[in-house]
């Protein structure tokens, strides 16, 4: 059996064409490859994606290219608590 350790991340991003900003929820999936080493696997409303640092495409204009906003941006006001990590355990079968 290997061991899944999933935790979820709001991240936030800016078009680099159309100036629109917004965010995604984003699920890291980490597991052992069965070799001993670790394998992380990325999701995005349920379906297996490329990190969200890679190749935004914008929902708005549909530009690629859009850049990561700190995560001190939040709500569009460009302040706020930040974005922390919420760990959740899970088990694979």
């Amino acid at each position: 059996m290997r061991d899944t350790c999933v935790t979820s991340d709001i991240w936030s991003f800016e078009c680099q064409r159309c100036e629109l900003r917004w965010e995604e929820v984003y699920e890291a999936w980490h597991a052992n490859d069965g070799h001993g080493g670790d394998v992380v696997t990325w999701r995005n409303r349920g379906m297996i994606c490329c990190p969200p640092w890679y190749d935004q495409a914008c929902p708005g204009c549909g530009g690629l290219g859009a850049k990561v906003l700190p995560s001190h941006w939040h709500d569009g006001l460009g302040r706020g608590a930040g974005h922390g990590h919420v760990p959740r355990p899970r088990r694979s079968a």
